[in-house]
């Protein structure tokens, strides 16, 4: 259902959230004329060529070829006339399942807009003002980069820009824990925190050594 909501979004589907808490897209590229509204798990993308075709077609219209030959299917582009391809997958069952994989795959390689999340936003602009807090408290006798007033309109942009970090926008994508152990953090809270001093001593703090 997940990769399925992904296809949803990258092809534009409004999409908004039920009283029961599901979401809910519009799409006209079913059997049925004009717009219909349906649940994330009443797509059908992974079963059904009508559904898929159209997501393959704005693919190619970027300028992509998704290619099936032999035992895999991948997508291909064009730059300067010579062919790169992004990536393979091995055709494992119908070719369906391997051109909708193969689509999933390109999405979210390609996928120019980072996810957001509110809740996990918030999450974040809470570690990163604890972040900011911690060098605040060491620097008594030092300027900081920015006065109170500045710092509390600069955090919102810090946050957006953790929040935008490849490893959040894959567990945004997956929703799988398990992403924070890539780099050994464990955790959400330390690997945030971690790169959020990471950015903020890259982005703020070399303005003082630098006077």
């Amino acid at each position: 259902m997940k990769e399925n909501k992904l296809i949803a979004e990258f092809m534009g589907m409004a999409n908004e959230r039920h009283s029961d808490g599901r979401y809910l897209f519009t799409t006209d590229i079913d059997e049925l004329k004009g717009a219909d509204t349906r649940f994330g798990e009443e797509l059908y993308f992974h079963v059904s060529w009508d559904w898929l075709m159209p997501v393959v077609e704005k693919i190619e219209s970027l300028g992509y070829e998704l290619v099936i030959v032999e035992s895999r299917c991948y997508v291909k582009h064009n730059t300067d006339h010579s062919i790169e391809e992004l990536f393979h997958i091995e055709k494992i069952g119908s070719k369906i399942e391997c051109t909708y994989n193969a689509v999933v795959e390109f999405i979210k390689e390609y996928n120019p807009t980072p996810k957001f999340d509110r809740e996990i936003y918030n999450i974040i602009l809470v570690h990163v003002a604890r972040t900011w807090e911690r060098f605040r408290v060491v620097q008594n006798h030092q300027e900081m980069p920015l006065d109170n007033i500045q710092s509390a309109e600069e955090l919102p942009n810090i946050a957006q820009k953790i929040l935008e970090n490849k490893v959040v926008q894959e567990f945004l994508i997956n929703r799988d824990g398990s992403v924070w152990d890539k780099f050994g953090d464990g955790c959400s809270d330390t690997f945030i925190e971690r790169i959020s001093r990471e950015y903020i001593i890259a982005n703020y703090f070399f303005t003082i050594k630098n006077k």
